[in-house]
């Protein structure tokens, strides 16, 4: 996937957590050909000096992971092309979910 900008599925108020991957999020995405897909937000976190966002479809266990940044027009999601960047974000997104779960 190519930068892609969402917004999101609410209006946004200053409690309202968006950003700080806290509780169950919504995000509507739309897909090159148009189509929009529902997606949860699993966690929004950092590795090194950058943001990512892990998601997943509406009704699915799989996560997808992407750069994560915002601006004026909205949230700006890219692809992570680099294989260990990809694999640095996938084992910190991977631990936080262990920890995440441990503490239930």
């Amino acid at each position: 996937m190519s930068e892609d900008k969402t917004t999101h599925d609410h209006d946004c108020e200053d409690d309202c957590g968006c950003g700080d991957g806290q509780g169950m999020q919504m995000m509507k995405l739309e897909l090159e050909d148009g189509t929009e897909v529902e997606w949860e937000v699993l966690a929004i976190f950092e590795v090194g000096e950058r943001e990512y966002i892990a998601l997943a479809p509406e009704e699915s266990e799989e996560a997808y992971l992407y750069r994560y940044s915002e601006d004026e027009e909205g949230i700006i999601l890219g692809s992570i092309e680099d294989d260990e960047e990809f694999e640095k974000v996938g084992k910190a997104f991977e631990e936080m979910s262990q920890e995440s779960g441990s503490e239930e």
